[in-house]
């Protein structure tokens, strides 16, 4: 008798050739070949964990080729599983008794504990050390910025102009004020030039010197 374990996912099965196989955990099903077709037989699996332990009997019959299912995909926990397989009572009762014994023992998936922790710098910490460094500048540009004490803006209105530096509070006039200062200033501009003041002293005449008298 031999026992053939497959791993669900793959294409072929395994042949066990010793009596104890480590293995991880994930699904498996586990088949057996007897030498006789349409035999009967007893199978009794012990499982054996930390938390618990179990025990469960099945008889099954092989087909014309001496295969049969032990047990269908399921989900191997971790610990020890002990198969004991027997031949029927007849034939123990003829002297062509005979047992096999098989041990799984399934222990944790190995994981890459240094590939996972590269994959977590990688798409978690390295992001995040991104923006923060990006929140940096920009900390350190604006505080370049206000630190200035040469920093002067220019607020330019309709025909005024008003300039203020960092921390000085500019006020505006009310819209309505600010509309009659520039109807004020519009006016202003363009009221005529006063007359121009005429009479005897408003101008004087240059005096008039002697004539050059003519040489005899």
């Amino acid at each position: 008798m031999e026992f053939i374990l497959q791993k669900q996912g793959e294409n072929h099965g395994r042949t066990i050739s010793t009596n104890s196989l480590e293995i991880v955990s994930g699904n498996y099903r586990l088949l057996a070949r007897l030498d006789s077709p349409f035999a009967h037989i007893e199978v009794r699996i012990d499982y054996e964990s930390p938390e618990s332990s179990e025990r469960y009997t099945h008889y099954y019959r092989s087909d014309a080729g001496g295969w049969l299912e032990i047990f269908s995909y399921r989900d191997l926990g971790i610990g020890s599983w002990k198969i004991r397989c027997y031949g029927d009572i007849l034939a123990e009762l003829g002297g062509q008794g005979w047992q096999e014994m098989l041990t799984l023992i399934v222990t944790p998936v190995k994981i890459n504990y240094l590939a996972q922790l590269e994959q977590l710098i990688k798409t978690e910490i390295e992001p995040l050390l991104a923006l923060e460094s990006s929140a940096e500048m920009v900390k350190l540009e604006f505080a370049d910025l206000t630190n200035n004490s040469a920093f002067v803006f220019d607020l330019c209105l309709p025909e005024e102009t008003m300039i203020a530096r960092e921390g000085v509070t500019l006020e505006l006039p009310e819209p309505a004020n600010m509309k009659k200062s520039l109807q004020s200033l519009s006016n202003r501009s363009s009221a005529p030039l006063p007359p121009k003041i005429s009479g005897s002293n408003s101008r004087r005449k240059s005096p008039q010197l002697p004539p050059i008298p003519k040489n005899k």
